[in-house]
């Protein structure tokens, strides 16, 4: 197969991450197609309620804010990459602009903290980069997960003062236990669990001290479980954030007392901040504090979208915020309540010919920054301009998706499991999807009496035309792939025409034998 890219710039320009680094603001622009279907529950600065926006109209409602105003909250949710991140980067180049030429929306800055920036160091850096502070920070990857533990718990045991728990409960909640895992267990396992997680992750791990589980093999310990139990949407959040508050105290002092100050600041300049947080959990154990702060909202002057996944949304946004209808609660209090993905987990906004867009345009970026020589006319004109997919194969493997059982249809599958795993494969994309455990493959719509080898390619790049299904020649001459005799095909406008299969009458279905390429892979 003819390659005319570079599998360095496959691995740069496509990644489980928006914001990358090595991925210029230019880069950026190039591989961005426009996410112009997006579910309002509401946006209230367009009046909106129950209908699809457009990225240009998130960005104007975002921005359309005084000076002085009260934090104004945009919530974007939707499975894991839907678009959220691309959204927040592009709504970041269009606010703080793309260079030299480009200065974007005057008197706004965009504060992004990405899905990568997890230490503590990045977030406050983010959020101060404008301003003249420089705020000392630790990080909990950075942290001894025993000597951590045991400075909370002590903490919890000598100072914490609740009208939750009398003193003595705290007692018994906070002393030793040889025999089976007490606090001081507990929340060293988590700490050291969420720093290796950080070294190994697809996705960003959400950071608890306490999980429900070690909750309730914590409370089957103790004299009064039955509280414990009774209590438990209102205890565990309790004994939880105590634990988080206490932590994110002393790797960056009072987080909520900060944000006030740098909203401050930002007031003095002229500047109004739009802090962009595309996945809750980067901020770890400083969520909890963000939440507090941001929803009362007269604590400071600051547009903000929040964004997360719908899984995260269902298992834990009420422990987040210590209150069972935290959701109903954060969406009442919200300028826009944003979704990328519908109730299967496909992105409203990737329709065909969203995809076949999104495919081209990462096409295109990695060949023109290859340094490889151009593809051929002949070839792009053969593949759609494509090469070495056509339109017909983009939007066949989307719609074949499978996330592991998983309905999911996302831009980051699109781009990782079909786009990638082709263009780093050293086989034909038809062959190279064989043995994507990813893509279903697709039932073939030609005669069974063709070679198997013309059977895959039609599956994939084959199209409805007069007389059966057709694969345009190049496609054949570019893989070195012979075409059938006359008296077995057609050759027409351009294409190679394949019978269509005959569909079998219910009672002859049974005999007909199964195509091997759909229920086994090589």
């Amino acid at each position: 197969m003819p390659r005319y890219w570079d599998d360095d710039q496959v691995d740069h320009f496509i990644t489980s991450e928006a914001h990358t680094k090595k991925k210029t603001p230019d880069q950026f622009r190039e591989t961005h197609v426009d996410i112009d279907r997006i579910y309002a529950d509401t946006l209230t600065p367009l009046g909106v309620s129950g209908g699809f926006v457009t990225q240009e109209q998130v960005l104007e409602s975002i921005t359309a804010s005084n000076l002085t105003d009260p934090n104004r909250i945009f919530i974007l949710r939707g499975e894991p990459g839907s678009g959220k991140s691309q959204l927040c980067e592009w709504t970041k180049h269009q606010i703080n602009g793309y260079g030299e030429n480009d200065d974007g929306i005057e008197d706004y800055v965009a504060l992004h903290v990405s899905r990568s920036q997890t230490r503590m160091g990045q977030i406050v850096d983010v959020l101060t980069e404008p301003l003249d502070v420089n705020p000392d920070v630790g990080n909990i990857d950075d942290l001894n997960p025993d000597d951590a533990a045991s400075a909370i718990v002590e903490y919890l045991r000598g100072i914490w003062s609740t009208d939750h728990f009398t003193d003595a409960e705290v007692q018994e909640l906070t002393e030793a236990r040889a025999d089976s895992g007490d606090l001081r267990d507990i929340f060293a396992k988590n700490i050291q669990g969420y720093q290796e997680a950080l070294d190994s992750r697809d996705e960003n791990p959400d950071f608890n001290l306490l999980t429900r589980s070690d909750y309730r093999r914590l409370r089957l310990q103790l004299s009064f479980s039955d509280k414990l139990t009774d209590d438990r949407d209102i205890l565990f959040p309790v004994l939880k954030n105590e634990a988080h508050e206490y932590l994110s105290r002393n790797l960056v002092g009072d987080f909520k007392e900060q944000l006030q100050e740098y909203s401050e600041l930002y007031q003095e300049q002229g500047i109004r901040p739009v802090l962009i947080c595309e996945d809750l959990t980067t901020f770890s154990v400083l969520k909890e504090q963000l939440l507090d702060h941001i929803f009362e909202l007269s604590s400071s002057c600051y547009d903000i979208v929040l964004g997360w996944t719908i899984g995260w949304e269902q298992d834990n946004i009420d422990d987040a915020f210590a209150r069972s209808d935290a959701a109903t609660y954060m969406k009442g209090r919200s300028e826009g309540f944003l979704t990328m993905t519908d109730e299967d987990g496909e992105a409203y906004f990737l329709d065909d010919d969203a995809s076949i867009a999104l495919a081209r345009s990462y096409l295109n970026a990695i060949k023109r920054n290859s340094g490889e020589e151009g593809v051929p006319e002949d070839v792009e004109e053969a593949f759609d301009g494509l090469y070495p997919f056509n339109e017909r194969f983009v939007q066949v493997a989307y719609r074949q998706l499978n996330d592991e059982g998983s309905s999911r249809k996302t831009p980051r599958l699109l781009l990782l499991r079909v786009v990638k795993h082709c263009l780093k494969s050293t086989r034909p994309p038809f062959e190279a999807m064989k043995s994507n455990a990813f893509v279903d493959t697709p039932t073939f719509e030609v005669d069974m009496k063709y070679d198997q080898i013309y059977r895959d390619v039609s599956r994939w790049y084959g199209v409805p035309v007069e007389g059966g299904i057709g694969v345009r020649v190049g496609v054949f001459e570019t893989y070195g792939i012979d075409i059938p005799d006359d008296n077995e095909v057609t050759v027409k406008g351009g294409f190679v025409v394949f019978k269509k299969r005959q569909r079998k009458r219910c009672s002859e279905q049974n005999q007909e034998p199964a195509d091997p390429q759909t229920n086994s892979r090589d």
